[in-house]
């Protein structure tokens, strides 16, 4: 049986691990955009420069193509908008394993199959383990996203577990 200290902790930790998936997630969706944005900006640069070579354009135009592929390819160089939305994606998958994990757990404390000492030892291992997968990706952390995701994971965990807490 489970001390409701013990179940309160589960599931302040169960909200925990949603917050942050919703995080690495709309932060994914963030690095998605600016990638894609990246890739527009290039594009129209190259077709404006390709424009100005069959002399469709005038010819200072390439200067200002030439300058902004500069730009955009040193923005590029530095956020690595692709290389960042390909490790969020890996940790976000990860992610979901271990919030399947501390729900089983916390369906366990639930019903009372776990004693204190286990859950506690369970919920322990699996917050070593995202901490592991969390450290894979490098990137700073937005407040204003960091709250949105705490507010869409409080609304979906409530919704999902009215009554049951």
């Amino acid at each position: 049986m489970v001390s409701n200290t013990v179940y309160t902790d589960i599931w302040d930790g169960l909200l925990d691990v949603a917050r942050i998936i919703r995080y690495f997630s709309l932060r994914e969706k963030q690095f998605q955009r600016w990638s894609r944005a990246i890739r527009g900006v290039l594009a129209a640069a190259g077709i404006g420069a390709t424009m100005t070579v069959v002399k469709l354009v005038p010819n200072e135009f390439i200067s200002i193509t030439g300058c902004v592929i500069v730009v955009v390819i040193i923005v590029d160089l530095l956020i690595d908008p692709s290389k960042t939305v390909t490790q969020l994606k890996i940790v976000n998958i990860r992610l979901s394993k271990l919030e399947e994990q501390y729900r089983t757990l916390w369906e366990k404390a639930r019903c009372h199959q776990v004693t204190d000492d286990s859950a506690l030892e369970e919920k322990q291992r699996i917050l070593l383990e995202m901490k592991e997968i969390c450290s894979l990706v490098d990137i700073q952390i937005d407040d204003k996203i960091c709250e949105a995701a705490q507010i869409q994971a409080f609304q979906t965990e409530e919704r999902r577990y009215a009554g049951q807490t």
